[in-house]
């Protein structure tokens, strides 16, 4: 039995699965409220990197520790700058083919890159399950352009993938400050703000809350 969570059967569980975040991706245009991340500070996975994971993963794994999703940050990837010089290169594939799932986040408002980003995908990794969560702004809730060009943008993104399995769609919303979001009500309004994004992914929402966060 695989065990996710620790339950009254943990003691029967011959595997555990972990996820693990990968800040790989630079450069990103877009200003969301309550991101903070480093844009441009990740570098290129190096030879020793890629020795340390290797050994990192073999030590997991003899302490039954199965990689399951690896979650790919911290920016936009179809904005991200270095999105296909990373995921072609042998060693961060090599990695990321350990997983049996990859998670990825997107706007969706900016898919110049999207057709090669997709072939890329297609290429290396069109064995694994595929995530992508899509980032909402909960400002623009009530915006019909902004969430047709989502939807408009997913659909053609879509049609370029050729994954084994069907991919799938995610729900999140960046909430910094309630009150500073100008829409605080409309925000508790929890099953008024998923149906209008309901048609955008599988799932509800998730909220990503930053009050910590002053910038």
């Amino acid at each position: 039995m695989d065990a996710y969570l620790a339950s009254r059967q943990l003691s029967q569980a011959a595997h555990f699965y972990l996820n693990i975040n990968f800040e790989l991706l630079n450069g990103c245009k877009f200003k969301c409220k309550g991101c903070y991340v480093e844009k441009n500070a990740q570098t290129p996975v190096t030879e020793i990197d890629f020795e340390n994971f290797s050994k990192l993963f073999k030590d997991l794994e003899s302490s039954l520790y199965k990689p399951f999703i690896a979650f790919i940050g911290p920016t936009d990837f179809l904005a991200a700058d270095n999105f296909v010089s990373t995921f072609e290169n042998p060693m961060v594939i090599k990695l990321l083919k350990k997983f049996k799932r990859l998670s990825l986040q997107t706007t969706y408002l900016d898919i110049k890159k999207s057709d090669e980003i997709a072939d890329v995908l297609n290429r290396n990794f069109a064995e694994q399950e595929l995530e992508i969560n899509i980032v909402v702004d909960p400002a623009k809730i009530m915006d019909d352009g902004y969430l047709a060009t989502i939807e408009k943008n997913k659909k053609h993104f879509f049609s370029k993938l050729k994954f084994h399995d069907d991919v799938r769609s995610f729900g999140i919303m960046n909430v910094y400050n309630y009150d500073q979001t100008k829409i605080p009500q409309l925000l508790r309004d929890y099953d008024f703000m998923h149906k209008r994004v309901q048609h955008l992914f599988e799932t509800t929402i998730d909220y990503n809350f930053s009050f910590g966060r002053s910038k």
